[in-house]
């Protein structure tokens, strides 16, 4: 069973905003270590055959856009720019 449930979301509340950005920051800079994985194994995938089908381009370059948009993520978490995000991410 996932750890995901609704039934969490009111229990879920009564964490402090600061705490809620660590969080989903610290959830965030994983997603982006495995991208940056992803990333390398993509591209060394790429690299092995002598031509790359589209649909092995198209992930390669799907999985480059989601790192870059999560690094900017990460960046408006640490500066501030998402903070009233956290006032009302459980409402």
């Amino acid at each position: 069973m996932p750890l995901y449930h609704l039934k969490y979301k009111d229990e879920a509340r009564t964490v402090k905003r600061e705490v809620m950005a660590v969080i989903v920051h610290t959830f965030l800079k994983r997603v982006q270590a495995y991208t940056e994985e992803t990333i390398d194994r993509k591209w060394e995938e790429l690299n092995k055959g002598e031509k790359a089908d589209e649909e092995a381009v198209l992930k390669y370059s799907d999985w480059v856009r989601y790192h870059k948009f999560n690094k900017i993520a990460l960046e408006e978490i640490e500066d501030g720019t998402l903070d009233s995000w956290f006032e009302t991410l459980l409402r």
